[in-house]
């Protein structure tokens, strides 16, 4: 498909150029194989736990930093889906043992509610 691409243009290449040769030559400084960079899934883990931080604010900061390594990032649902992949895993799950009724547990998730 490359190489009929540059045929197409009028480049003149080898027939015996792989389509990963040619866009080693179109794109040099790739880092990996496919041109895209996976995330550091266990730091991603570690700032969810955080108040205010989405796994969307996540994927922004992980396609600037993609920009500036000039690598591919992954879409956000691949990237969604390959972080939930992750999370399965690592079984990352948190159960709280105790009687039903003892307590009550409230999960404010953003700012608080101002009580007058």
């Amino acid at each position: 498909m490359v190489a009929g691409t540059g045929k197409m243009y009028r480049m003149d290449l080898p027939d015996t150029l792989t389509d990963k040769d040619i866009q080693g030559v179109l794109h040099p400084g790739r880092s990996s194989a496919d041109g895209r960079k996976l995330s550091n899934f266990e730091y991603i883990h570690t700032e969810l736990a955080k108040p205010r931080i989405t796994l969307s604010l996540l994927w922004a900061e992980y396609c600037v930093q993609c920009e500036a390594e000039h690598v591919i990032p992954y879409q956000h649902s691949q990237f969604n889906e390959r972080y939930h992949v992750f999370a399965v895993s690592t079984k990352a799950t948190l159960r709280i043992k105790r009687k039903p009724g003892e307590l009550i547990e409230v999960d404010w998730a953003g700012n608080t509610l101002s009580v007058y």
